[in-house]
């Protein structure tokens, strides 16, 4: 039997797994396309073939079927936009996941953000087009009035007002709230509100549940409605009503026997807000009490420049935790509502505990303010212990311990990482924590790791952060080495954007006193360091002569515009046959 080449099993590893990126990229979105379509053509069928509906649909013409059509939409998208937000089904499907394929999971979990913002465009835009369809029908109503069946009729002649269809009755009423909801909710989800005003970002967007509210309300004035003795009162009755022949008359006798009643649907509009809410209050009471039930305390602060703090902590709980993963964070000290996401840069688990570390980078109100609480903590701490003479001791008052709260850790794409042979890890100032977690884990882990070779970039405009972490850098370069593996990882420091640091030197100014701000990683890291941006298109020039047609897998975490000129550049060397990948995980 022909033994299969490791160069096969390269090319057949790359096509298993461009079959599975194309299934969970492609199929599954015509999955949900299908869906959607077969519902189009449900509710199209019902409202503008049934017989049923020809007294209703006499008087609004197509405005009935794409007003039901847009609803459909509108209660399909509210169930399912909550998913990708949702924690506890963001952790259930990553031990479904984990079984199946980490690839696919750090694939969706890359995607969780755009799912979440088309889905949301879609809700958007399609209340919008249904709100417009509304006045338009309410029009219809008051221009179509049939005196002869004033029971079909949402207004209640043909002099009715419009303004008071639309403003001043429950579905008006009901339908304009929602919509602002939306509008306010998508208005402060722009980039711009978001950078300049993130807890209201977050705030915001609890009017989601006010919209779920209106969902239940919004009905109740019963608009739709259907004729329920279509047998005894045939559509083709009001037809022929209006022939003055002998045959109409006889017509009439034998199959118009009453007058058309009508009544309203069955009323199972109450599931759709009911399934989102669901979700929402079992994520939210879940997490809380596994908020509740994991005990952890603060067991040590760390103050490595004057805009980063390291805090560990000890969960007494036997928790699971993943390199990349993340937790969100709440300081009670400084608000009981705001939630922060860090990651994981380094844990050890224990019987019935664990030990983890989070790295926290000084860059808005919350990170100034918690630095400065816990500086102030740690100063009155070290004091308290020198103050022990015969002079009695001025009186002090004692900064509050800082309290917090926990809740994950969380999965994320970063945690398929150690599944590849060949890695691209690049990071932006504080975005290298997910890679700074996994070299923590190659370090410490008995487990046979696929990781043949590491390429570590590191960009950033203070270079006081490339001392952050360089204690784990160089045990990890020290370990390859004593391992005769030197070439296995390979680390490269870019100083970008020149700027003035914290106490008024240029950085360039900074490179010249090596030793005075590096100590004793000076030579570590100068001989990385480069005084400029990445040229893209030498690194991967470089990278596919070393590696020619094999795999390459690129991780990334920064701003939008690196994952930009990542992917550009990834698509322009796959044109030339080369097998480059990416993820990218974004800073918050």
């Amino acid at each position: 039997m022909k033994e299969v080449s490791a160069a096969d099993k390269e090319e057949l590893q790359s096509k298993l797994h461009s079959a599975k990126k194309f299934i969970l990229r492609y199929v599954l979105l015509m999955v949900f396309l299908s869906v959607t379509f077969y519902s189009f053509c449900a509710v199209y069928h019902v409202h503008h073939k049934d017989e049923r509906y020809y007294y209703l649909r006499k008087i609004l013409g197509h405005g009935l079927c794409i007003s039901r059509l847009t609803a459909t939409v509108i209660n399909f998208s509210i169930v399912i936009i909550i998913f990708p937000v949702c924690k506890t089904f963001n952790k259930l499907l990553h031990k479904i996941f984990c079984k199946l394929s980490i690839h696919l999971l750090a694939l969706y979990l890359e995607k969780l953000k755009v799912i979440h913002q088309c889905l949301a465009l879609i809700l958007v835009y399609t209340s919008v087009i249904h709100s417009i369809i509304h006045i338009a029908n309410a029009k219809n109503f008051i221009q179509n009035y049939d005196s002869k069946l004033p029971e079909i009729s949402w207004a209640r002649d043909d002099a009715d007002n419009i303004f008071r269809l639309i403003f001043l009755t429950p579905v008006g009423f009901s339908g304009w709230t929602m919509v602002a909801c939306l509008i306010i909710i998508w208005t402060f989800s722009t980039r711009q509100m978001r950078e300049y005003f993130y807890n209201s970002f977050l705030g915001v967007h609890h009017l989601f549940l006010l919209l779920l509210v209106m969902m239940y309300y919004h009905p109740v004035s019963n608009i739709i409605k259907y004729q329920d003795n279509v047998t005894s009162s045939p559509p083709t009755c009001d037809i022929v009503q209006k022939l003055n022949t002998s045959h109409a008359a006889i017509y009439m006798e034998s199959h118009c026997t009453e007058k058309p009643t009508f009544a309203v649907g069955r009323k199972n509009f109450w599931i759709w807000p009911s399934i989102s809410l669901s979700i929402y209050l079992f994520d939210l009471v879940l997490r809380y009490f596994k908020r509740f039930f994991t005990r952890i305390i603060m067991v040590s602060m760390h103050f490595p420049t004057d805009a980063a703090i390291f805090l560990t902590f000890r969960a007494y709980k036997n928790i699971s935790i993943r390199p990349g993963q993340y937790v969100l964070l709440q300081c009670e000290n400084l608000s009981t509502l705001e939630w922060h996401p860090f990651t994981i840069t380094d844990f050890v688990i224990e019987p019935k505990q664990a030990t983890f570390t989070l790295a926290i980078a000084v860059r808005g109100d919350w990170t100034s303010e918690l630095y400065k609480k816990a500086l102030n903590f740690k100063l009155y701490s070290e004091k308290s212990y020198k103050r022990r003479s015969r002079h009695r001791r001025r009186k002090t008052v004692a900064p509050r311990k800082l309290i917090f709260v926990l809740d994950g850790p969380f999965p994320s794409p970063m945690e398929s990482i150690v599944t590849h042979e060949r890695v691209v890890l690049v990071g932006v100032g504080i975005g290298v924590t997910p890679f700074i977690s996994t070299f923590n884990y190659i370090m410490k882990t008995t487990k046979s790791l696929s990781l043949k070779r590491i390429h570590f970039i590191w960009m950033s405009n203070d270079i006081k952060q490339f001392t952050l972490f360089a204690d784990t850098l160089c045990d990890l370069t020290q370990m390859f080495w004593d391992e005769n593996q030197p070439d296995r990882f390979q680390i490269s420091f870019y100083l970008s954007h020149k700027k003035e640091n914290s106490s008024g030197v240029n950085d360039d100014e900074s490179l010249s006193n090596p030793e005075e701000l590096f100590g004793r990683h000076t030579n570590f890291i100068t001989s990385r360091i480069y005084n400029c941006e990445p040229n893209w298109n030498f690194l991967f020039n470089y990278w596919s002569s070393l590696y020619g047609r094999k795999r390459i897998n690129i991780f990334s975490c920064g701003p939008k515009s690196l994952y930009k000129d990542l992917k550009e550049a990834c698509n322009d060397y796959c044109k030339k046959g080369f097998n480059y990948h990416i993820l990218h995980q974004p800073l918050s």
